[in-house]
């Protein structure tokens, strides 16, 4: 899953979260909160997500999902700044990459201690 994201402004990416330790920041927010955030019907929202117009939730247990804050933030801000469909699926997959990124990182380091 290595793509070229060249053409994305990288005020797009998404690589802008907060950070502490170089670590981000995680903020979860329920489905409500990101309908409200998009401003889209939850069946909407889900049909991006289909789409690959928005991140796909992460679990947080058996019957519980969230989406990351600065993923949902970065979409919007690229939807703002009138990015194209194709420019917002390219995101969506840099974002997905970075969170899966980020968790080999995660297993890397607590195995090595």
């Amino acid at each position: 899953m290595n793509a070229n994201y060249s053409h994305i402004p990288k005020q797009l990416k998404g690589n802008d979260m907060v950070q502490h330790n170089n670590t981000p920041i995680l903020k979860y927010l329920r489905i409500k909160e990101v309908t409200n955030l998009c401003g889209l019907p939850k069946s909407s929202f889900y049909e991006k997500i289909k789409q690959g117009l928005m991140p796909p939730p992460i679990s947080l247990g058996e019957r519980a999902v969230a989406w990351v804050d600065f993923e949902i933030d970065a979409v919007n801000r690229a939807l703002l700044a009138g990015a194209s469909k194709e420019d917002i699926k390219a995101l969506v997959l840099n974002l997905v990459e970075q969170r899966i990124q980020r968790f080999e990182d995660n297993l890397k380091k607590m195995t090595r201690t």
